[in-house]
Order: C-alpha cells, then structure tokens, then sequence
C-alpha cells in the first residue's frame, strides 16, 4: 500500500507518517511533500528527520507542478528545482515523483541524466491535456434508442493518437531508458469522454505507456481519495485497466499491478504475490 501525502497538506507529512506506522513498513510505503529549499533539511537534524521518515517507509517525494500554480517553462528552470530535491533524496535510494503537464517532458528528458540515478515516477500518465472528444456537444443522454444501438465496446471511436500530444515522445524514451516509471491513475482528470466511465479517449496513450520497456515501468494507482472529484468509483478504471493489459498479452497485468511496483517501491525485481 503506497501513501501518497495530498497537495492540499503542503509539506506536513503528518498523515503520512501516521498511516505508515499505523500499517507497518513491510506492507506500505510513503511519498512525502518537503521543501528543498528549507535549511534545516542539510544539518544533521534535518538528515536525521529525513532518516527517519525512511525507516517508517518513506521512499519518495512529490512535486506538483500542476494544481499549485506554479509554471516551469524551460529546461534550466526544471534544473534547477529538480537539482535541490536530487541533491536530498540521492542518499537515501529516495525516487522523485514528478505531478506535471506532458508537455513539460521535453525539457524533462534534458534533466533527467544530470539527476545523478534519482529515479522518476511520473503521476497521471503523464497527465496531457486531451483535445475535445468528437461530439461530445451533443447531449448523449438526448436519444436513448440511439444510445442504446451505439457501439458500447471499452474502446470505441475517439481514442487520441499519443503520437500527436507534445511531450509524449520524450515520455516514452524517459520509459525506455529505464529510470522513469509512470503511474497508470487519474483517468478522470484526463478523459474528455462524455461517458468518462468509458474513457475511450484514452486507449491509445495507455496502451502504449503500458508496453513501454516490455510493460516494467508503469505502475497502477487509484489516486484516491481523489481530490476535488470526490465520489469517483475506480472500479471502472480497474476492469479498463485489465482489459489493455489483455490487449497487449500474457503478464502485463500481473507487471502493472504488482511487480512493477514491487520493484519501485520495495526494491523486489520480479517479485510476484
């Protein structure tokens, strides 16, 4: 079990931490939010806090660069903040998990060698910015017996051609190179499918996202208890999720929903339940 500190919290990790002890460290694991700015975190206190968090499970730290409204345009920009938290997690084996726009995986794929082995972990698919779905002005709620004869497959028209989103290439050569994972979560802050339980828009990105590197560096998430969308029923995305991995073949289920984050989060490659 992964505990994830919410963005709302800022940098108390209070939650967090509570959650870890309350599970134990052989069954969870924690990302926490800091700022690598404080002095604190390079005295001794601060790296005997810092040590501490890592022996209640803590294995990572979050950016967000999306919902905070904080806008990083260039790579040197991207640099220079991801330099500060590489500098704090490199000694600890600590990934760096990264809440930011597809596009910004351009100026990403430049940073990402100079991090010196900080592994990545990318939220939301890389969370790009979907174009409309066709018709989706259209009321479909207006003609029920046409509904009701509309092809209702998991995939149907629509689906988004990942090729054509900026970012995404850089996205799967960071995959393939092998230090980056990417999350499989919040189908919902992405879709633009006016049936969202269908998400057909979004088959062709997840679909590739999950063959990356042979299926090993895409991990699945529920991104509950899915802030500002509270109520969501992540059942639908869980059977959608099955079905890709079916599409793609044998083991790519048992990869995105266990091993791989056997390896990412506990160290455990090729680890199965």
């Amino acid at each position: 079990m992964i505990f994830v500190q919410p963005s709302p919290y800022g940098t108390d990790n209070s939650l967090v931490l509570s959650a870890l002890s309350a599970v134990g460290p052989t069954h969870s694991r924690g990302v926490a939010v800091i700022d690598p700015h404080d002095p604190k975190w390079p005295t001794p206190q601060g790296q005997a806090e810092l040590q501490r968090w890592h022996d209640a499970g803590v294995r990572a730290v979050r950016v967000n660069l999306v919902s905070v409204g904080r806008d990083i345009a260039s790579a040197d920009e991207l640099s220079a903040e991801l330099q500060a938290y590489a500098e704090l997690l490199r000694p600890l084996g600590w990934a760096l998990q990264l809440y930011a726009p597809l596009r910004l995986c351009e100026a990403l794929e430049r940073v990402a060698p100079t991090l010196g082995g900080v592994r990545l972990v990318i939220d939301h698919m890389g969370s790009p910015s979907l174009p409309a779905f066709p018709g989706a002005d259209i009321d479909a709620d207006a003609d029920a017996d046409a509904d009701a004869d509309a092809d209702t497959s998991p995939i149907a028209g629509g689906e988004v051609d990942p090729a054509c989103l900026p970012g995404f290439a850089s996205l799967l050569r960071l995959l393939e190179a092998g230090d980056t994972w990417v999350k499989i979560s919040g189908w919902y802050r992405l879709s633009r499918d006016p049936k969202p339980e269908r998400m057909r828009d979004l088959g062709g990105l997840a679909r590739a996202l999950l063959a990356a590197r042979g299926g090993t560096r895409c991990v699945w998430a529920s991104d509950w208890p899915h802030t500002r969308f509270e109520g969501i029923d992540v059942g639908p995305f869980v059977d959608q999720c099955w079905r890709w991995c079916d599409e793609l073949g044998d083991g790519y289920a048992q990869r995105l929903f266990v091993e791989n984050a056997d390896e990412l989060w506990a160290g455990r490659k090729g680890a199965r339940s």
